[in-house]
């Protein structure tokens, strides 16, 4: 390609493995495509900073362009009119690999600690993996539905269906797949300060943002969305507003960074923007950062 003069760019979604992953080859082709490269696309500032750190890249050698909503993987028909159900918000939703960085065992010790307050409350999970590790705990805990498989594309949009709140209890982190997918669901989530997570989470705009990376920690940010219907509706009301610009957003910035030279000068990654909140809505401590 470059004999004809063209330039090689490459999308990083993890600039390296996460605990637990063990596919060295992965690594070594990762490696030798990021060497390879002339730019690079990555989704959040947190995987810039790890790209920049593990192979020194210059950063005006890439650009930060946050993904949209998964609204093809959705019920999106769904998403704007949930804030008017008058139910409260019971059902907690894990989804994606279970693998330990995933931190399964800090929503199961949640979950348990929430049960007791909230005897309503279920919670299903759904994902391939090792449950060996959180067999004892689940067979403890009531109301827990279980899928340990692959789950295919079709079976989403009935997935989401059935969730109020989904969770994202990780222990580390790039940014999450499983958060836009349910920002075109139309579903708040609350998830650890980890990794990407502080980007894409807006307090009180999309979801909650865990003071800890603890069951406790997780169980008391739940909580909030649980006692306050009118924080709940404000987030599913919010993630509309989030989310509707980001593509194109992502794109010009991925398009002006291809028609460039090469290199754009160091800027903000685009951002969250409140604008369009009411004054009681302003009042909560929003993030105005990168998603």
């Amino acid at each position: 390609m470059r004999k004809v003069g063209a330039r090689y760019v490459v999308t990083i979604h993890d600039a390296a493995l996460h605990p637990g992953e063990c596919f060295m080859p992965y690594q070594w082709w990762l490696d030798w495509e990021i060497r390879r490269a002339d730019g690079y696309v990555v989704l959040s500032d947190h995987v810039g900073s790890v790209l920049r750190a593990r192979h020194h890249t210059p950063a005006d050698r890439m650009t930060v362009a946050p993904s949209g909503p998964f609204s093809q993987f959705a019920d999106t028909r769904r998403a704007g009119g949930k804030a008017c159900d008058a139910r409260p918000p019971r059902r907690l939703l894990f989804f994606g690999r279970i693998i330990a960085y995933k931190g399964l065992d800090l929503l199961l010790d949640a979950y348990a600690r929430l049960k007791v307050r909230y005897p309503d409350l279920s919670l299903a999970i759904h994902g391939a993996g090792d449950l060996s590790p959180y067999k004892a705990a689940l067979d403890r805990l009531p109301d827990v539905k279980v899928e340990n498989r692959y789950i295919a594309e079709e079976d989403l949009p009935g997935i989401l269906e059935n969730a109020d709140l989904v969770v994202l209890p990780y222990r580390e982190a790039s940014q999450s797949g499983v958060l836009v997918l349910a920002e075109a669901a139309g579903l708040p989530v609350v998830g650890t300060p980890t990794g990407a997570l502080v980007e894409q989470i807006v307090p009180g705009v999309n979801g909650l943002i865990a003071a800890g990376v603890s069951g406790e920690a997780l169980a008391a940010s739940i909580a909030k969305l649980l006692d306050d219907p009118a924080l709940y509706r404000r987030c599913v009301e919010g993630i509309a507003h989030n989310a509707e610009d980001r593509w194109a957003e992502a794109g010009d910035r991925i398009s002006g960074f291809l028609l460039g030279d090469g290199t754009v000068a160091p800027v903000a990654s685009p951002r969250y923007s409140a604008a369009s909140m009411s004054g009681a809505e302003r009042a909560l401590p929003l993030r105005r950062q990168a998603r």
